[in-house]
């Protein structure tokens, strides 16, 4: 569940169940937290959302990946 700071338990999606980060690294590598100095080797983030939906009584489970590239760097 995904909600709206200024609207007070109201959801903006339904369904999700993971929202994930994954941080990719300037030498290769992959972390999936950063910390202090490694903040500034990251040159993308990888983001999956993955989400439920029940459909005619079968629960449907899909995943959405975005690797988004840092500007600047």
């Amino acid at each position: 569940r995904i909600t709206a700071k200024r609207q007070v338990g109201g959801n903006l999606v339904n369904g999700v169940t993971s929202l994930e980060c994954e941080y990719l690294m300037e030498n290769g590598s992959t972390l999936s937290t950063v910390t202090g100095t490694d903040r500034w080797n990251v040159r993308a983030v990888r983001v999956t959302v993955i989400g439920e939906a029940n459909v005619q009584g079968d629960v449907k489970t899909r995943s959405l990946t975005n690797v988004v590239t840092l500007r600047n760097r």
